[in-house]
């Protein structure tokens, strides 16, 4: 799986950082600074694997959603017919 340029993570990087502090019983400023990254993003890990499980802890896509191109695309085909049709 590739993951972009700046993550500091990946998702097997994520499990140890929730088993250091839910198992290991590691405080959240340790894990973060032993990974290289701050403690808001253990915290966010946290909350997604207690949220998730451990499908929380995958890459997420950071593109555009294909709803909104395809609305953008609606709307400017339905302009271009209509100029089409005005002519």
């Amino acid at each position: 799986m590739n993951i972009h340029r700046s993550a500091r993570t990946c998702a097997a990087g994520r499990v140890l950082l929730i088993d250091r502090v839910m198992r290991q019983g590691w405080s959240v400023e340790r894990t973060a600074a032993a990974a290289g990254i701050s403690k808001r993003t253990v915290y966010k890990w946290l909350r997604r694997f207690k949220l998730e499980g451990a499908g929380g802890l995958a890459d997420r896509s950071r593109g555009r959603s294909g709803r909104r191109t395809n609305c953008h695309l609606k709307r400017h085909t339905s302009f271009s017919s209509s100029a089409e049709r005005n002519g």
